[in-house]
């Protein structure tokens, strides 16, 4: 499994992402942007525990 489909995987289940809640593209993309950014976030303070 490569790695790009690992981070959509957990974003899918774990973030909600298995559909989109809203319409619109940008309202959609506004949601991803935010997703991926609690993801680099929440990743960031685990590689800091270290």
């Amino acid at each position: 499994m490569t790695p790009a489909k690992r981070v959509f995987g957990t974003w899918k289940r774990g973030y909600g992402l298995a559909r989109a809640r809203y319409l619109g593209l940008k309202k959609v993309q506004a949601k991803l942007y935010l997703v991926g950014i609690a993801f680099n976030l929440k990743k960031a303070v685990l590689l800091m525990r270290t």
